[in-house]
C-alpha cells in the first residue's frame, strides 16, 4: 500500500507517515482492508505473483487474509494491532470510487501507548466506517 494523502493528529506524539510511504499489503490494516474488499480474482492474482516472487510464508499470509476478511465481514473494518510493526495499532476500511471502478482504502493508526485496542474498535472504528461508506457512496457494495 502506498499513501497518496496523509492527515496527522495535532497532538505532541503521532505517527510520522508521509505521502509515498509504503505499508505491507498483508500485515497492515490498510493492506488487509484493500485485500478484503478486492474481487477474488484480483486477490488471487496478487497472491500468485507474490508466491512466484519467492515468498515462503504463503500459508500464514492466506490465514491472515482469511482472518481479515472475517473481521471485515463481521465488523466493517480490518485491524492490525502490532502485526505491521510493534507498538502501532491501526484500523482501516476500503473505499470504492464513485463510479465503482477503483478500490482505495483509508486508515487510522496510532502508537499503541496512546490508544487502546478497545478505544480503536469502539470509538474510532464506527467513525472510520461511516467516513469510508460516505466516500464510497455506492449502496450495497461496501
Amino acid at each position: 500500500m502506498i499513501y497518496t494523502a496523509v492527515h496527522r493528529a495535532t497532538g505532541d506524539v503521532s505517527l510520522t507517515m508521509n505521502v509515498g510511504a509504503r505499508l505491507p499489503l498483508f500485515r497492515s490494516a490498510i493492506g488487509r482492508a484493500m485485500m478484503s474488499a478486492m474481487a477474488p480474482t484480483a486477490r488471487d492474482e496478487i497472491l500468485a505473483r507474490v508466491k512466484a516472487a519467492g515468498r515462503h510464508d504463503m500459508g500464514q499470509v492466506r490465514a491472515d487474509l482469511t482472518q481479515a476478511a472475517e473481521e471485515y465481514a463481521a465488523h466493517g473494518y480490518c485491524s492490525s494491532f502490532g502485526d505491521w510493526t510493534p507498538n502501532v495499532s491501526g484500523i482501516a476500511v476500503p473505499v470504492l470510487s464513485l463510479n465503482g471502478d477503483r478500490l482505495f482504502a483509508m486508515n487510522l493508526g496510532a502508537p499503541s501507548f496512546l490508544t487502546s485496542e478497545a478505544e480503536m474498535r469502539e470509538v474510532h472504528a464506527p467513525r472510520l466506517i461511516a467516513a469510508g461508506r460516505s466516500l464510497s457512496d455506492v449502496p450495497g457494495r461496501l
